[in-house]
């Protein structure tokens, strides 16, 4: 009975009963299978699998399972197959009234490895109350059930439980049935339907082994988010490979209006894990002779055929129900309904009609199907257990030195790591952004440059000498400077203010760039400190806030006293204008002043090397004409070759100053601001802590609290890495057992 029927196409001429012989005694009439060595394989895989889905395997693994679906209507809706199924093979009743049929997933595990009959009930909540997915839990509820009348009433409240995540499990535990009533009527958050799964596990020596989900039937009229909620459960169960998909399938309904079918086609297209069950039989009468002609044709596969084709089953009836009758006289009343109504008492292979002949084979099926993924699940078991390992490893290890003693290391590896990262010997991402800002600094600087040209205004001809933002500056503009510094210089001598006023107009556009420059380099640091307290204290959020506070009162210190220097650097060139490089600066006047003589001569400016890069966008403005109209008879008594001496003047200074400030400015940076900091910061740390330690103010042991995140995750991937290596022991134990 467990094996496949492989004659299901064979013709017969005689008609045999469709159920094997029965036995009042449970014990008495277990079938003879249950002792061969097969039973015992099928009984040992099956307990397999019940730990495997208890270790939680089916996250890591597409376990294989059988999913029962179907539609759910008035009268004995399609939760009575599985129901049923309770019923006839493991005698026991379970809730099939009005608003107690299936409302979340029912896992049935049967298993024949007992003495005696008894019944555990579990909870398994895979989704939190807001429906969000959640580390598997499971439960026990209730106590051992050794009484098959109790089992129902502790179904009821179980899915009472997984349907209202608002309250605690234990409050159903003592419930009656008429409290279960009253408590659905009066509850308003009690949900319609539930992701979460009552698992009933039964323990019977007569049992088949088998496990199978039932899943609440696809409903049509009701809200659009219930049937969506439902649909979409339903499609998640049936999606998997490894899913046997058991339909049932009233025969008082219309096979072309029935979602569930519709459902499996999706998921099953080529047909190869769909099983169809039909159910009610009886309610075809004998005037139905289209309707049993078409059923039998699915029954025989003739159509709508899949690969493991359909079983028939006839369930007890209202009356019978009501009777209570036993599971051996539903079996009788079915065999005998079979054997005498037309068209199934005609049909040839018996091995279709029947719930134990269902239950036998697609016990098998799920047995074969178990057996021949052990090594995928084997092969998939190491490698997330190599992942499991790798992500532990990864965390920030846990101390086991005295409070004070791990601190005090931590702050020493930060502050080193500091002092590596300022000299450029580690995160040489941090030098490697200065560098950069440095070379940007340079940039800013040099577009200062004086745009002279030789000319008077209107003669705006002859190439850029200069790649910069300021403005251009024509012979005009230095003589009206020149007029402005006009005191008491004999004839023919311009005043040195000239220089001196023109010097500083491009001298005073540093600061800004320069600030900027120290601005980002303060980012720059800090976004270091912000890796580096991460990596030495990350792992405790106590700990961090402390060190970071302090870091950053040393950083703001050490950033006002750099500023203060950066500032007296840049008041330097201010007055006086002052040099000893006068090698460098007389180079320069001889190299500008040869430029700007030959831009005046037509034919030569063309053998002037202008700029490679285009012309860049003003953003430096100077001030206009501001002479006193009444002065501007002033005598003027020095020639163009002064104001080119001027031009040309100021040019070589900018260039000695500028290639100074160029300089100083990085350097200020970095000695005043990151080594001073460098050198601070552990007095900083250490002194603060004894201080704060003594006084009263600090708990060395709060601060080594681990970050809850950090923690969960641990926890999290702790309990995985158990669950794979038990898992991986269950596998290792079955594969020596059955070599």
């Amino acid at each position: 009975m467990f094996r496949r029927n492989r004659n299901s196409g064979r013709q017969r001429t005689t008609s045999t009963s469709s159920l094997p012989p029965l036995q009042e005694s449970p014990t008495d009439g277990k079938a003879a299978i249950s002792s061969t060595d097969y039973a015992r394989k099928c009984r040992d895989l099956m307990e397999l699998y019940k730990d495997l889905l208890d270790l939680g395997a089916k996250t890591i693994f597409d376990l294989p399972r059988v999913v029962v679906i179907g539609g759910q209507s008035t009268g004995y809706v399609h939760c009575n197959l599985p129901s049923s199924m309770y019923l006839i093979i493991s005698q026991i009743n379970v809730p099939r009234d009005s608003g107690t049929c299936t409302r979340c997933p029912m896992v049935c595990t049967m298993s024949s490895n007992a003495s005696s009959w008894s019944c555990t009930i579990e909870i398994r909540s895979e989704f939190d109350k807001d429906d969000r997915l959640q580390t598997e839990l499971t439960k026990s509820f209730g106590p051992l059930i050794e009484s098959k009348a109790l089992v129902e009433l502790w179904i009821r409240r179980a899915q009472a439980a997984v349907l209202s995540p608002h309250r605690p499990s234990a409050d159903f535990l003592n419930m009656t049935d008429a409290d279960l009533r009253d408590n659905a009527k009066k509850d308003p958050e009690i949900l319609p339907f539930s992701k979460n799964v009552v698992q009933v596990n039964v323990y019977d020596p007569a049992a088949t082994d088998l496990s199978f989900v039932d899943l609440p039937g696809l409903i049509q009229n009701a809200e659009e988010d219930l049937i969506v909620m439902v649909r979409t459960l339903v499609e998640g169960y049936i999606g998997g490979n490894n899913t046997l998909i058991v339909i049932a399938m009233p025969m008082s309904d219309d096979i072309e209006m029935m979602q569930a079918m519709v459902l499996a086609g999706n998921a099953d297209p080529d047909k190869e894990r769909t099983i169809g069950v039909l159910t009610k039989p009886d309610t075809l009468t004998k005037g139905s002779i289209g309707g049993r002609e078409k059923w039998q044709a699915v029954l025989e596969g003739r159509e709508r055929a899949t690969k493991h084709g359909y079983y028939c089953v006839r369930l007890p009836d209202d009356d019978e129900r009501q009777r209570k009758i036993t599971s051996f006289e539903a079996q009788r009343n079915a065999a005998h309904f079979f054997d005498s109504t037309s068209p199934w008492s005609q049909m040839a292979d018996r091995s279709r009609f029947g719930i134990p002949n269902f239950v036998s084979n697609i016990s098998a099926l799920l047995v074969d199907l178990i057996e021949t993924n052990l090594p995928a699940l084997r092969q998939a078991i190491e490698i997330e257990l190599a992942k499991c390992s790798q992500a532990i490893s990864e965390l920030p290890r846990l101390s086991t030195l005295e409070p004070s003693t791990e601190i005090m290391l931590r702050m020493n590896a930060f502050c080193n790591d500091i002092s590596y990262a300022i000299r450029g010997e580690k995160y040489r991402s941090f030098v490697q952004r200065n560098r950069a800002r440095y070379l940007r600094f340079k940039e800013d600087i040099v577009m200062t440059t004086p745009d002279f040209r030789p000319f008077e205004r209107e003669n705006d001809w002859g190439p850029d000498l200069v790649v910069s933002r300021t403005e251009p500056r024509w012979l005009s503009d230095i003589r009206n400077v020149i007029k402005e510094s006009i005191g008491w210089e004999l004839p023919g001598h311009v005043p040195f203010e000239a220089t001196k006023i023109l010097v500083m107009q491009y001298t005073d556009l540093w600061p800004s760039p320069s600030v900027l420059c120290f601005e980002d380099a303060v980012g720059s640091l800090n976004e270091l400190l912000e890796e580096l307290l991460r990596l030495h204290f990350g792992q405790y959020k106590d700990l961090e806030k402390y060190a970071r506070d302090l870091t950053f009162q040393e950083r703001d210190r050490c950033r006002h006293e750099a500023r203060y220097v950066l500032d007296k650097l840049l008041n330097l060139e201010k007055d006086p204008l002052f040099t000893q490089n006068f090698d460098t600066l007389e180079t320069e006047g001889k190299r500008w002043s040869e430029r700007y003589k030959k831009m005046r001569i037509p034919r030569d400016y063309e053998y002037i090397d202008p700029p490679r890069r285009p012309r860049q966008p003003i953003i430096y403005h100077f001030p206009g004409d501001s002479i006193d109209p009444t002065l501007d008879g002033t005598l003027k008594t020095w020639s163009i070759e002064d104001e080119l001496k001027v031009m040309t003047d100021v040019q070589a200074y900018f260039q000695v100053a500028s290639k100074r400030i160029i300089d100083y400015v990085p350097l200020a940076i970095e000695h005043e601001l990151n080594q001073s900091f460098a050198s601070e910061i552990e007095t900083t740390l250490v002194t603060n802590i004894f201080k704060d330690s003594e006084g009263g103010k600090l708990d060395v042991q709060e601060l080594l609290k681990e970050d809850p995140i950090i923690n969960g995750r641990r926890k999290e991937l702790g309990e995985r890495k158990v669950r794979l290596l038990q898992i991986k022991d269950k596998l290792d134990k079955f594969q020596y057992a059955t070599a």
